[in-house]
């Protein structure tokens, strides 16, 4: 993933060159650092509360944690710790080169309805057990000459879990089978590769060989958002990360995700977020010096 100017990015290959790696926290642990800064991620971060309450701040709206559950934090979504009481979290980090298509579409897919799964005491122990599995692996490397071969069969496993509880609670809420989740999965992994010089609803029908009213027919279905809503949506959270976290005026913003006339995108950003992008950039600049 490109990093973008003024948000700092964490990058997999500094941590780890094969692409995944844990960390723990806990009330014991002092250093919470990279939990608390604003950032992004170049990867695929997969959270686990084990027990307790937390909050996390996504992409400017609060994730509150209760008990077992899981949640994904996508590349390039701006995101920060919040809050923690009597919690103990695993974050499981992986390169999306060792994530397959299905399940990486499904996960964006989860962006339409973002909040924490709650898990079953036996699904919770199960994932534990993946991810502690997962970490004492990777703190042996040195002695497993098939370290690779053995790091990816434990983390597709815990990836399995996680695609598993989002692909029942998907299942759970629509009735209408696997037709419209699959093209609405396809869907949002195209818009996520191309929102900044695409957002004709069309042009992601043709891509998907199927009609525009169709595409828009599924992924309504699915997500309870039209197509030109997802799109309009995406749009407007990148802008709303770069008038965070950022310098570049409201003109530069709009260039960056494809649009040449500034008014013209800020009239969208204004009906979509209901506040005009320096109104916003100057709201949460106050939040932040507060």
């Amino acid at each position: 993933m490109r990093a973008l100017p003024g948000i700092p990015t964490h990058t997999i290959s500094q941590v780890d060159k094969e692409g995944i790696f844990v960390r723990y926290f806990d009330e014991t642990i002092a250093d919470r650092h990279y939990l608390q800064l604003v950032h992004r991620d170049d990867f695929y971060l997969l959270v686990y509360q084990e027990r307790g309450s937390s909050g996390l701040f996504v992409d400017f709206q609060e994730i509150s944690f209760e008990g077992p559950s899981l949640f994904i934090i996508l590349p390039g979504q701006m995101h920060y710790g919040l809050s923690s009481q009597q919690s103990a979290v695993f974050l499981l980090a992986v390169n999306p080169s060792l994530i397959n298509e299905q399940y990486q579409s499904l996960f964006h897919l989860a962006m339409g309805s973002i909040r924490p799964m709650p898990l079953t005491p036996s699904l919770a122990a199960l994932l534990k057990q993946n991810i502690q599995l997962i970490q004492h692996t990777t703190e042996s490397k040195n002695e497993l000459p098939f370290y690779n071969k053995n790091i990816r069969h434990l983390t597709e496993s815990c990836l399995s879990i996680f695609a598993s509880v989002y692909y029942k609670e998907k299942h759970s809420q629509h009735s209408r089978g696997t037709r419209m989740i699959d093209i609405s999965r396809q869907f949002i992994s195209l818009l996520m590769q191309h929102f900044r010089t695409i957002k004709s609803p069309a042009a992601y029908a043709d891509m998907l060989h199927i009609t525009t009213d169709y595409l828009n027919e599924a992924v309504k279905a699915a997500t309870g958002k039209t197509v030109s809503r997802w799109i309009q949506e995406t749009v407007v959270t990148e802008a709303k990360r770069q008038l965070f976290h950022t310098t570049l005026n409201i003109d530069e913003i709009a260039g960056q995700l494809g649009y040449e006339d500034y008014r013209y995108f800020t009239r969208l950003f204004k009906k979509a977020a209901s506040i005009s992008p320096q109104q916003f950039r100057t709201q949460y600049s106050r939040e932040k010096d507060a």
